[in-house]
């Protein structure tokens, strides 16, 4: 009983977090020593509650997380509560959809070979970071989060300093439509597209408030469909938007409104025969060395730029286009100082 007035507000917020009735509540380190076997013995709609410290070993940090609502959360918050992967191991691992959804809450998964794999499967992920998760391996795509075949929901949540082939902070592939709220992808690294995050496939992201910062690439686009960019900040990124074909299914299209492009290197690559519309966008300040144009329109795309400012930077161009395709359409735009 006196455990259960102390993890009364916990447990309301646990039941409120993916809409479930109310399970058993299992504690770490107090009831089991490691938070698999507090996974371990959860039912359907169960929670697992872990209290401030770093955990490692597999045990603790290569968890494998049934698809049955689980809530797993921590106590105080994601800053004191720490899967540290040593560099020797990999995260979590999430297969199969649920209904109510798993709901990760208030971890740093740090220095894994993989932070979280998910796979065919639709989680709620809050108030997480993933830091320094490197793989071990060249090949593959994805350092902080893996995801394939699925639809997660992230909010507040911080990649920083994540590397991989492709896609360093998260990549997704095959099919989903992952959403993303206050999501920061800071100084993350990768050896081809999509330091920040890669999206391949029939992936269709939806964004509110995510800004790019410092990565040496931003986001990535290869997917069939249309992609909305609306309210982002992309800034000190050396490629922040690059969208181009992935074959004769694989062509996108994007519109871009009321972002901010300050100090990138390319802040947008088009290399596809899809449409790239521009609207109320701010481009100042990218630097020379890292792209010959703010905006660079390859592979037969039409842009259309719309009340935007490309200003003052060291690029040789503000807008270049290869020829290929319909010439852009400037409307209400000052194009200048480049």
């Amino acid at each position: 009983m006196v455990i259960w007035r102390a993890l009364g507000p916990l447990v309301a917020v646990i039941a409120a977090l993916n809409g479930s009735a109310l399970g058993s509540t299992h504690l770490v380190p107090e009831e089991f020593a490691t938070i698999q076997a507090a996974i371990d013995a959860c039912a359907p709609g169960d929670s697992v509650s872990i209290a401030r410290g770093t955990y490692t070993g597999s045990a603790n940090v290569s968890l494998s997380i049934p698809p049955i609502g689980l809530v797993i959360v921590s106590r105080e918050g994601r800053e004191v509560t720490i899967l540290d992967g040593e560099r020797l191991r990999g995260g979590p691992v999430l297969i199969g959809m649920s209904e109510p959804r798993v709901v990760v809450k208030g971890l740093t998964i740090k220095r894994c070979t993989l932070g979280l794999w998910l796979e065919d499967t639709n989680p709620i992920l809050s108030d997480l970071i993933f830091l320094e998760n490197w793989p071990m391996y060249y090949g593959g795509c994805g350092g902080g989060i893996y995801c394939n075949d699925s639809s997660p929901t992230l909010t507040d949540v911080l990649f920083e300093a994540n590397a991989s082939p492709a896609g360093g902070g998260m990549c997704c592939g095959g099919f989903g439509r992952p959403e993303f709220a206050r999501v920061q992808f800071v100084g993350n690294w990768a050896e081809g597209y999509g330091a920040g995050l890669s999206c391949f496939g029939e992936v269709i992201p939806t964004f509110s408030e995510v800004a790019f910062l410092d990565n040496l690439s931003g986001l990535y686009l290869a997917v069939a469909g249309h992609v909305e960019l609306e309210g982002l900040e992309f800034m000190g990124n050396r490629l922040a938007v690059l969208a181009r074909t992935d074959g004769p299914l694989i062509v996108p299209s994007v519109t871009i409104r009321d972002c901010l492009f300050d100090g990138n290197g390319r802040a947008v690559d088009f290399q596809a025969p899809g449409a790239l519309s521009i609207e109320s966008c701010n481009f100042a300040f990218g630097e020379d060395g890292w792209g010959a144009a703010a905006i660079a329109m390859r592979g037969g795309g039409q842009l259309t730029l719309t009340r935007s400012i490309v200003a003052f930077n060291e690029n040789q161009f503000g807008v270049s286009w290869d020829g290929s395709g319909p010439a852009p359409v400037i409307e209400c735009s000052d194009v200048f100082g480049g």
